[in-house]
């Protein structure tokens, strides 16, 4: 499947396993789904932006088969270890074609991160984290609470979430649990928060949710965060594409700016456009040129204003990706056209037919243009997440347990490749259907025709084609030196 990529797009990441093992991995982004390359062990190395640049080079190499060409793009996160090894790797000549991409779910959490951080926002979700380990950590009381969402509220079990920075998202679904809960929680409190300490929970907890202005923080909190949730779930789709990073930090940064009004003492000074530790800095560092032109080159975006900053950033792209002067003028030129609906982009051209498509469009455009089809095409082509690696790491976090912590690093990529690539390859089943003679017989047990009857099955060759094939094999004539004959020659 890799073989005939023309654009490989790679993802990448770090962190370690049950054993504290520091694993790196690569995965590849296709459209009949993510596939696992390796799992690697990196032992003591230390993993400079150098080392880092070096390791995934080498890589590179053997996956696209010596044609660092065909690599489209290189998908990370955005620590500060990952955009030096950007650097590092644009040393290298044969990858200035690629784009490096910072993943979009992974600074949208760190937004929700910078949000929840606040002080006035802080102490909420550490009351509400306490209520719910509380109970995690008392299974009694968890019956107890759970008997009583019987009877009050939604009248069925509901589970208390809890908030780990590392898990996107789940700051938010902690919010969510204890607001499902909220009757059966304050029932809780009024049954046995009297009772002695070695029968209920501890008497923190029991003051939290007696409470009432913890539970007057918690739903305007919920509101808060619950657009963001929604623009970090949509990140995560494998649907999602780089024209829609920049619309949906814009779209954050408007529900933001009313929620001002709410809380004007502490999101004020955090939406300040010179604010590096607010949003400003967030979103300066997640969103980048390569958003904007992916935006802009949206069908349905053709007619929209483009301001002063966003041109600016179009420019600064565009000259990035083309090699000559010429090229730059050529591509602006297309550009412009495009956005007109001139030639080569008239409206009777078939591309006009798949708006809603952009990776579509724009390769039906490649035919007539110079260089914005295959550069759309690129871009469209591009994955604006990492969640091919951090799936990868979640499939190995699975299998490697710590019931089974002595596997092997080198055992736990095996079996990750298997599971991550076997469910990637089940579409593709129903397309080789071999006979019962070759599926009721050993491999080990093969004779050589047994063999020729596989291998033309997995071709889709049938047995007279490959007969057809073998005769004429047959009856090539060579001459005295063994050369294939002028007549022949010319047949073939």
């Amino acid at each position: 499947m890799i073989a005939v990529m023309n654009l490989i797009n790679i993802v990448t990441d770090e962190s370690s396993n049950i054993r504290g093992s520091r694993i790196c991995n690569i995965s590849v982004h296709s459209p009949s789904g993510s596939l696992h390359y390796i799992s690697e062990d990196i032992r003591a190395k230390q993993m400079t932006a150098i080392a880092a640049a070096q390791w995934l080079r080498n890589h590179l190499i053997t996956l696209s088969n010596g044609d660092l060409s065909r690599i489209n793009s290189i998908v990370t996160d955005t620590c500060a270890l990952m955009f030096a090894m950007w650097m590092e790797m644009q040393r290298f000549i044969e990858f200035n074609h690629c784009f490096f991409i910072p993943c979009d779910s992974h600074g949208i959490q760190l937004l929700v991160k910078d949000i929840l951080e606040l002080p006035i926002f802080k102490e909420t979700l550490l009351k509400a984290q306490k209520i719910v380990k509380a109970f995690r950590h008392s299974l009694l009381q968890y019956a107890r609470l759970r008997d009583l969402q019987l009877q009050y509220g939604t009248k069925r079990h509901q589970s208390l979430i809890l908030s780990v920075i590392t898990r996107w998202g789940t700051q938010f679904r902690l919010i969510q649990s204890v607001l499902n809960s909220k009757d059966a929680l304050k029932r809780y409190a009024y049954d046995f928060g009297d009772l002695p300490v070695n029968k209920r929970l501890n008497q923190a907890s029991i003051d939290i949710l007696r409470d009432t202005t913890f539970w007057r923080s918690l739903e305007p909190l919920r509101e808060l965060l619950l657009p963001l949730d929604e623009a970090l779930r949509m990140s995560e789709s494998g649907s999602s594409h780089l024209g829609h990073v920049l619309p949906r930090w814009i779209a954050i940064a408007e529900h933001l700016g009313m929620r001002k009004l709410d809380y004007p003492d502490a999101l004020t000074p955090f939406m300040a456009v010179d604010n590096e530790t607010g949003f400003a800095g967030r979103y300066k560092r997640q969103v980048m040129p390569i958003h904007v032109a992916a935006y802009y080159l949206l069908p349905e975006t053709r007619n929209k204003h483009i301001p002063e900053n966003f041109d600016s950033q179009l420019q600064a792209f565009f000259r990035k990706f083309t090699s000559s002067e010429d090229n730059y003028e050529t591509l602006s030129y297309e550009f412009e056209s495009f956005r007109a609906q001139v030639a080569p982009f008239e409206y009777g051209r078939r591309c006009w037919t798949l708006p809603k498509n952009p990776k579509l469009f724009w390769h039906a455009t490649m035919s007539h243009t110079m260089l914005i089809g295959k550069l759309g095409d690129r871009l469209f082509s591009t994955p604006c997440n990492s969640v091919a690696s951090e799936r990868a790491f979640s499939i190995q976090n699975l299998i490697h347990t710590k019931s089974r912590n002595q596997l092997k690093s080198e055992t736990t990529n095996k079996l990750t490749y298997v599971y991550t690539n076997g469910r990637s390859l089940e579409q593709f089943e129903e397309m080789f259907v071999l006979p019962n003679s070759i599926k009721d017989k050993s491999i080990d047990k093969y004779t050589v025709e047994d063999e020729v009857e596989l291998e033309n099955s997995l071709l889709g060759l049938d047995v007279d084609d490959a007969n057809a094939g073998m005769d004429l094999d047959e009856n090539v004539d060579e001459n005295e030196d063994g050369d294939v004959n002028e007549e022949d020659d010319e047949y073939w």
